[in-house]
């Protein structure tokens, strides 16, 4: 019904109350699992549900930025085209940074029989940048640059508009962005302001979050991961 044409007008009337019906069922069927699988989650084994994959991918994705800010190897070189001294010159394509964080994750997850895919089929033939999965439970990742010309908007009408809702996310996702740094040309684009603007990577992160209404925030989470060269002098 809510694809009919003729009631375009009255589609978002029709869909809030859908979205509604839809979280109260999934209070009514959630099933609180039992220790031993809770324990077994907790050391890895095997994610439970959707809730419980996302926050191991969280968990992975905390580790990594991490070690891309604080780590001997300066990782963050990776997310960088960079000049014959191997110096830090201009951000990779959006594609190319989203694609070598899938690859540490896989590696790091390896054996765990999740399952990372680059531009996940997702409702109405649109692609999230990343799909983790683990059999039927899935998690899409949506990953921008922190200057982005849609950094702002994609949060909601990409990541909970199209994604979250496959019947496999239940709701769930993951709203990733890479932070290149406070230099005038890497600050984010377009809204806010200019004197608004975030000049860090937990502004960046506060200012994201606060899109999201307290049941969003429940099921999807802001995750910005600083990958900005040391400032020259």
């Amino acid at each position: 019904m809510v694809r009919d044409e003729s009631l375009r007008l009255w589609r978002p009337r029709l869909l809030d109350p859908t979205h509604r019906q839809k979280e109260l069922r999934r209070e009514a069927e959630f099933c609180y699992p039992e220790i031993d699988d809770i324990l077994g989650a907790l050391d890895n084994a095997q994610p439970l549900n959707t809730a419980n994959l996302k926050a191991l991918i969280l968990d992975k994705l905390e580790y990594l930025s991490h070690r891309i800010r604080d780590g001997h190897t300066s990782d963050y070189r990776q997310y960088w085209n960079r000049d014959r001294h191997n110096r830090a010159e201009t951000p990779l394509p959006e594609n190319a940074c989203r694609a070598v964080l899938q690859s540490d994750l896989e590696l790091i997850l390896e054996g765990s029989g999740i399952v990372f895919s680059g531009d996940g089929q997702y409702t109405d033939d649109t692609k999230a940048d990343i799909s983790v999965s683990f059999g039927e439970f899935k998690v899409p990742v949506e990953a921008k640059k922190s200057f982005s010309q849609d950094l702002w908007t994609a949060l909601r009408e990409q990541l909970i508009a199209k994604y979250t809702r496959d019947p496999g996310a239940d709701g769930y996702g993951i709203y990733l962005v890479f932070w290149f740094g406070n230099e005038a040309q890497w600050l984010p684009k377009r809204e806010p302001s200019a004197e608004t603007r975030p000049t860090s990577r937990t502004e960046l992160q506060d200012m994201l979050e606060a899109q999201l209404s307290d049941t969003e925030a429940r099921k999807i989470s802001v995750c910005v991961i600083d990958v900005a060269r040391p400032s020259r002098a």
